[in-house]
């Protein structure tokens, strides 16, 4: 059994806290990074504790006003929250949005040193550009006759301008299946994607995620 934290920006990321009526408390339910690792691993013993990145003490600043100063004494830092979560493994969820992948993968795996140093494996995912690009990576679940104007991880303009940013995309792609819960949307696309056709059309981010995956979970 792998007891993973796992931190990651949003619902449509990681998933969302749902309430069970049988259990009578509310439970964790699967993202695309969840469900990711599952498929590509083939193995489902993995058990996510999810947080966000304002609760992470000494993580980098990486879109101005978008997280806590790293400063910010209520944070705290990835080992020390992974001990406290009974955590044995941590993945760590950034969207490289408008930046450069390789710029942000390497601050995100520069501030593994600490946990790393404790032992505890390590797993970057950074998807170029966001989530988003992954998902609309098998244009077959889109229908016939939706295409993209860009390879996956080129998609980015203005948002809510008519251009090709992931998120407007992803809004039409949507719209066409007449799907309105957006994330139960990105676990059921999750799970129906051939990771065969991200691994080509998604060559820098989906493929650097795919080997880092292997490699962290064999330690």
């Amino acid at each position: 059994m792998f007891n993973v934290l796992l931190v990651a920006e949003g619902p449509t990321d990681a998933g969302r806290e749902i309430y069970n009526e049988k259990k009578g408390k509310k439970e964790q339910s699967d993202g695309p990074i969840q469900i990711f690792i599952r498929r590509i691993m083939d193995d489902c013993s993995f058990a996510f504790t999810v947080r966000r990145p304002v609760d992470v003490k000494n993580f980098p600043l990486l879109r101005k006003g978008k997280y806590i100063s790293p400063e910010d004494p209520v944070n705290e830092k990835l080992p020390g929250m992974a001990g406290r979560l009974c955590c044995d493994h941590i993945a760590y969820h950034q969207d490289v949005d408008a930046n450069e992948f390789e710029i942000v993968y390497a601050k995100v795996r520069a501030h593994f040193i600490n946990a790393e140093n404790e032992d505890i494996p390590c797993l970057a995912i950074i998807p170029k550009r966001m989530i988003e690009s992954w998902l609309l990576a098998d244009t077959s679940l889109f229908g016939v006759d939706f295409t993209l104007p860009k390879p996956p991880e080129e998609l980015w303009g203005k948002e809510k301008a008519g251009g090709n940013h992931p998120k407007d995309i992803m809004g039409m792609a949507l719209a066409g299946l007449h799907k309105s819960d957006i994330t139960e949307a990105f676990a059921e696309l999750a799970w129906e994607a051939d990771i065969s056709v991200l691994l080509k059309k998604c060559p820098i981010s989906f493929y650097t995620f795919y080997c880092d995956l292997l490699l962290w979970a064999a330690r």
